[in-house]
């Protein structure tokens, strides 16, 4: 794909974005340091060496156990959740990659394999189909969220500019309510 066509896919993304926003898309594209040249404008030399670079990346592996559903079971609430947080954690890169490369909202996963994945929220699996997975398996699947899907988008923000050319801040308005107790 060239720089143009990239350009144009995010000025079509973005299209309801404010300048500013566009703006900083497209310059954290070039700080990148991307090579937008497409494999037929490179050197035979270039194309090797990329091809090269590619297959030698290792590969990301999920790291942890999943546990069983009775050592599910077992664990605390709060203990679950830090589970969870730090799997999370452990795999940011692994959970990045493969929601960049799905482009996926959510992702489930079973002894560090995508077993199933959404697009949106609209289709987050239910209660009832996490406990079917689970005992068809007889294990705890994980389901992780994309961050990118659950941003807070702004609405009623005011944009203020830094001393930075094509630079802003949001502000919110925010009314605060005291209610006075009886004493």
């Amino acid at each position: 794909m060239t720089r143009e066509a990239i350009v144009a896919n995010v000025k079509k993304k973005y299209a309801n974005a404010d300048e500013a926003t566009i703006d900083a898309v497209l310059r954290t594209l070039q700080e990148t340091k991307f090579d937008w040249r497409l494999p037929e404008q490179l050197s035979e030399a270039e194309t090797t060496a990329h091809q090269m670079a590619k297959s030698s990346e290792p590969k990301r592996q999920f790291i942890g156990k999943h546990l069983s559903l009775e050592e599910y079971r077992k664990l605390s609430f709060e203990e679950r959740g830090e589970l969870k947080r730090r799997l999370k954690e452990q795999n940011r890169e692994w959970l990045e990659e493969r929601f960049s490369n799905l482009h996926a909202a959510w992702l489930m996963v079973l002894d560090g394999e995508i077993i199933a994945t959404g697009d949106s929220m609209l289709d987050y699996p239910r209660v009832e189909k996490i406990r079917e997975i689970g005992a068809r398996y007889d294990k705890r699947p994980f389901i992780f969220v994309n961050d990118l899907f659950i941003a807070i988008e702004e609405s009623s923000v005011s944009w203020h500019p830094t001393v930075y050319h094509h630079d802003f801040y949001p502000t919110v308005s925010l009314k605060l309510y005291y209610l006075r107790g009886k004493s």
